[in-house]
């Protein structure tokens, strides 16, 4: 930040300091002060607006509890980066999750959708030998009992779908929502196994992980051949399938 910078602004008198947020918050998000940068001094602040240094500071303290500024003892107030991710994760901590089950899987089945898409028309052939490794994984621990390793992997397996559509937004979104998605995964796959009149005895053949990490391969043939249409086709069956078991209980 320029020190010799002698911009000075007339505010109006009633809500001061909340004017001096909103043009402070403004130059953060505009990237005039960018991340790591040192900031002026709340006395600095002060004098460039003609106000008192109590009126800077409640401005300066809000961009700290928004998480836009920090505070270092000794060295002074710096522009934090800015991270979306950071304020998705916050309020998805206020969800209840067990009310909020039926919104999530409502908007997965557009939400996994529209990824879907994109990553059909983006995909490249390392993207599909991935995603092929990983349900080779998938097929090897579904002879197991380790339900939650399995799990692991098949969020592992549409993360990477989503990494194809090659959109930093739905990444990001997908990833906040891991710990939501993995406990609806849990849930469904109990569901499904109603659907498929499956087992959980693992030496069945009609063992629910078998025929999970089987059917993954649908969403390979998809993607390999480049069918958005028939991708989605197998994603609106299997919820589909999910909701209506859902509605019998």
């Amino acid at each position: 930040m320029n020190k010799t910078d002698s911009e000075k602004y007339t505010l109006q008198r009633a809500g001061v300091s909340e004017q001096i947020f909103e043009i402070l918050k403004k130059k953060i998000a505009s990237g005039e002060w960018k991340a790591g940068e040192k900031i002026y001094s709340e006395n600095e602040i002060a004098a460039q607006f003609g106000v008192s240094r109590m009126s800077a500071r409640n401005a300066v303290q809000r961009l700290c509890a928004m998480g836009l500024l920090e505070t270092r003892p000794g060295e002074g107030t710096f522009v934090k980066e800015l991270k979306l991710s950071n304020y998705f994760k916050e309020a998805l901590e206020l969800f209840d999750l067990n009310q909020s089950m039926s919104d999530i899987s409502e908007f997965r089945r557009f939400f996994e959708r529209a990824y879907l898409v994109l990553a059909c028309e983006r995909r490249t052939d390392e993207d599909i030998q991935d995603l092929k490794k990983l349900h080779n994984q998938l097929c090897q621990l579904s002879v197991g009992e380790d339900f939650d390793l399995f799990f692991e992997t098949d969020m592992a397996f549409h993360h990477r779908i989503c990494e194809m559509a090659r959109n930093g937004v739905f990444l990001m979104v997908e990833m906040m929502l891991h710990d939501s998605l993995m406990t609806q995964l849990k849930d469904n796959t109990k569901l499904y196994s109603e659907v498929k009149d499956a087992s959980f005895d693992k030496d069945s053949d009609h063992y629910i992980l078998k025929i999970l990490a089987n059917e993954h391969a649908d969403f390979i043939e998809a993607l390999e051949k480049r069918e958005p249409a028939l991708a989605t086709d197998h994603l609106d069956y299997y919820i589909s399938s999910y909701n209506e078991m859902r509605k019998k209980d």
